[in-house]
């Protein structure tokens, strides 16, 4: 059986299996449960209200068209397309929201393997990621308001660029090359991790927290609070870093930073092969240049510490 909703009609609590309801332009859904087999198609001015897609069904909102408050059970499918938006949306066990370009989703809650993938041109603001959901982000595509938290995954690819992520306890977001990260809070045990070509922007890192640049990788404006660590790897670079009280950032051989201000009990510690360029050591801090190592332009107050190695 196919079901119809068109201007000005309503529909409620209707159950699809094997069947399929098409909502046009006025139409509205209410409650509808999708099961094996069964689709919902909002078209252009249709909306749908706390619907359940579950297993083997799917959700499509084409152009225009809006959904609220939708829950994507085990193999159910989202799918939301150019044009079209979808507001406080909750993806569970091994469901799926794909996002293409030019579609917006708002409010989202990912649980237990369940993903939210985002194609070039789509977007993704407010989303809290939790243990073992996943938010991957394609070139073009732009992830804003992102909270990760235990266990959850986040991952912004080519192109890709995200704005004002938290990573909670034990969350991690990956940056793969040509990826852009901005406005970042790391917080107790959560990490960011910068893989060549890619790019961190304001970030602060606190008690606990790590930022780790590799090789080709860039972090700029970077504040490590107490017990946050910083790892500047091998051709990697860090610009314009303030390191707080109690905060550390570890340059490894061939890594460079430049514009580094260590204040009461921070630590810049520079192995072999590293390069320190204009550093500042406020009165407390402390700046460690071990055999093979190099600063350029250091200025040291008193009351700091600077300790240079053998060789």
């Amino acid at each position: 059986m196919s079901y119809i909703v068109s201007q000005g009609g309503f529909s409620s609590g209707i159950k699809l299996e094997n069947d399929q309801m098409d909502v046009y332009a006025g139409g509205s859904a209410y409650d509808t449960q999708i099961f094996n087999g069964g689709s919902v198609v909002l078209h252009e001015g249709g909306t749908a209200d706390k619907t359940t897609v579950n297993s083997s069904g799917a959700l499509h909102v084409s152009s225009g068209a809006e959904a609220y408050n939708t829950t994507v059970k085990r193999y159910g499918y989202l799918g939301i397309g150019n044009g079209a938006n979808a507001y406080d949306t909750t993806i569970d066990y091994a469901g799926e929201l794909t996002v293409w370009g030019g579609g917006y989703v708002g409010g989202n809650t990912i649980n237990e393997y369940g993903a939210i993938l985002l194609s070039s041109g789509a977007v993704a603001d407010y989303t809290v990621i939790n243990n073992k959901g996943g938010l991957h982000v394609y070139s073009g595509a732009v992830a804003s308001n992102t909270t990760v938290n235990q266990g959850g995954i986040f991952g912004v690819g080519l192109g890709a660029t995200a704005y004002y992520t938290t990573i909670g306890y034990a969350g991690e977001l990956t940056v793969w090359g040509g990826g852009t990260v901005n406005h970042n809070t790391i917080d107790e045990y959560g990490a960011i991790i910068l893989k060549s070509g890619a790019v961190a922007n304001d970030t602060v890192i606190n008690d606990k927290g790590g930022l780790h640049v590799y090789s080709g990788a860039v972090a700029n404006s970077t504040t490590v609070s107490q017990g946050g660590f910083f790892g500047v790897g091998l051709g990697a670079v860090a610009s314009d870093t303030y390191i707080a009280y109690g905060g550390s950032l570890t340059v490894w051989g061939g890594g460079t930073v430049h514009n580094t201000e260590i204040d009461y009990y921070g630590a810049l510690i520079l192995s072999s092969g590293a390069v320190g360029n204009s550093t500042t050591v406020n009165e407390g801090g402390g700046l460690h240049i071990y055999s093979g190592a190099t600063a350029y332009s250091t200025e040291v107050a008193y009351g700091a510490a600077l300790g240079i190695g053998g060789g």
